[in-house]
């Protein structure tokens, strides 16, 4: 199944570059890629390889002869001693960046060396040319599509733990609530991640990072029952009709399709009134409430129709637990998820790693040390505590910091972000805490 969505996806590219060869898709046992390619002028071809391991789609012009390869080496011989028979465009498609627009171009071309090569290898240099220029044609359509492609591919837990940074016993205890109860909510603090991490859970709960059977919506408190299931709407001519709400509409989805695994990702579960979004619904949401067998007649229902939620689905709720002024989850609906812990994770090693990379070491290094000990005092003191801590994402990077920025960017995070968080938390009758905390953060 995997190789064959390979194959259609790699034609469909291919066929986007004018040429009369035909299309050939091979695959490199050894080297684990699926590739593509057409004669663009002989012996200049070009050619598209997805490496699955290193999750890289990669478009490279290639040659099969001695003559081929001396013109690339002609090209890049002074910056890249190691070409042979191969320049490539790089298009790096692993989540793992965060950036779905980052495309790397695998080799710098020297203009001025171009119009020089253009006396004594034509050919060579017009195919060249119209590689390159194909290249961003395709890198421009395709980016999107490029980067959703690795969902078909698999997600495994090391990855999961990798990106989250997530501790293994959290992991195993998510899992074994989201399979047991088949409804969880991840409640912590402003920052921990939540939302990602729902979205993570999804993908390794499937086993693939395909979005296709994921929905996702943010409740707030506006939100009626009559958006979430089902309720009765003007038409344009005055007359009133039932209109099917999105978690209906997911349900009905789950139904048809009931070999694969759906999943609905709550954002911000309390910030309405659960109860009365889910109404009826919330009786069959329960584990041993699913199926047929357990239909019910929901509020507003065409004729006969009863309405069921099949096994294969599962509900992901996040709660942030610094908004205890918004509307509490009751005990009858409560019962029904399971609830877990997220924590900051300042402290995790991978994440110190991560935002090195980013930040520079020495930068996450203050980051760790400074928040971690900001955390603790918030978790001491007893007007806040353990619920109000401050979690890693303000200061996760998708692009590198310049080292002589850096001490500015931190101290725009502290100011912007942070100092902000602490007022609307403790208001501003405590003005000497905040004091403290930011004679904490910006010390050196």
């Amino acid at each position: 199944m995997a190789k064959d969505i390979v194959i259609d996806f790699l034609t469909k590219l291919s066929a986007d570059i004018e040429s009369k060869a035909d299309i050939d898709i091979n695959y490199s046992q050894q080297r684990d890629y699926f590739s593509s390619g057409k004669i663009l002028g002989q012996p200049i071809y070009y050619v598209f390889k997805y490496f699955r391991k290193e999750q890289q789609l990669g478009l490279y012009l290639e040659s099969r002869d001695s003559e081929g390869a001396q013109f690339l080496k002609d090209i890049f011989y002074e910056k890249h001693e190691l070409i042979s028979r191969k320049v490539g465009y790089e298009i790096v498609i692993s989540e793992r960046k965060q950036n779905k627009d980052w495309v790397r171009m695998g080799f710098e071309i020297d203009v001025d060396n171009f119009n020089e090569l253009m006396e004594y290898r034509k050919l060579y240099f017009h195919a060249f040319l119209k590689f390159k220029t194909s290249i961003e044609k395709i890198v421009e359509k395709y980016v999107d599509a490029i980067f959703n492609f690795t969902g078909n591919f698999g997600y495994t837990k090391n990855e999961l733990l990798r990106e989250v940074f997530m501790d293994e016993e959290v992991l195993d205890d998510i899992i074994f609530n989201l399979n047991t109860k088949k409804n969880i909510i991840l409640q912590g603090p402003t920052g921990v991640g939540k939302t990602f991490i729902a979205k993570r859970i999804c993908y390794f709960h499937q086993g693939n990072r395909d979005n296709s059977n994921i929905e996702m919506i943010q409740f707030h408190k506006n939100y009626t029952y009559e958006e979430f299931v089902r309720g009765y709407k003007k038409g344009k001519s005055g007359e009133d009709y039932i209109k099917n709400g999105i978690f209906y509409e997911f349900i009905k989805k789950a139904q048809e399709f009931p070999e694969h695994k759906h999943y609905f990702i709550i954002d911000e579960i309390n910030r309405c009134n659960v109860n009365e979004i889910f109404g009826e619904v919330s009786v069959i949401i329960e584990n041993n409430k699913r199926g047929r067998e357990n239909s019910i007649k929901l509020l507003y229902s065409d004729f006969d129709e009863n309405f069921y939620i099949p096994e294969n689905v599962y509900i992901i709720g996040t709660l942030n637990t610094s908004d205890i002024n918004l509307n509490k989850i009751e005990y009858p609906i409560r019962r029904r998820f399971g609830f877990i812990d997220i924590d900051p994770v300042f402290e995790n090693i991978d994440l110190r790693n991560y935002m090195g990379d980013y930040i520079g070491v020495e930068m996450a290094d203050k980051v760790v040390c400074k928040m971690s000990q900001v955390n603790k005092l918030i978790e001491d003191e007893p007007n806040l505590g353990k619920r109000y801590r401050i979690g890693q994402s303000y200061f996760m990077m998708n692009e590198k910091i310049d080292e002589y920025q850096v001490h500015s960017w931190y101290r725009q995070v502290i100011k912007r972000d942070i100092e902000p968080l602490l007022r609307d938390y403790i208001g501003e009758q405590d003005e000497s805490y905040i004091e403290s905390i930011m004679n904490i953060l910006l010390s050196d």
